[in-house]
């Protein structure tokens, strides 16, 4: 156990802000989809990013300000890097 004299605490930090769910949709290409989002008055708050051996993301910020997460598609299944 963590702080039991015989191993430091761990550190960090918890998030003080409020709780956020992410809707992910399902694209053929992120870096494309991104690009529509950001001409169309979106952001971009992590650009196409792979997890290896499980999946294909990125995540927008649309005009209202809403997360919105993107899984990248192959053959209509997540693509796997």
């Amino acid at each position: 156990m963590a702080g039991d004299g015989q191993r430091p605490p761990l550190t960090g930090t918890i998030a003080q802000g409020a709780a956020e769910a992410i809707l992910y949709v399902g694209v053929a290409d992120i870096s494309a989809t991104l690009q529509k989002v950001v001409a169309n008055g979106g952001s971009i708050r992590y650009p196409r990013f792979e997890v290896p051996g499980r999946v294909v993301l990125g995540i927008f910020e649309d005009p209202a300000g809403n997360s919105v997460g993107l899984v990248e598609m192959e053959n209509g299944k997540a693509k796997v890097p």
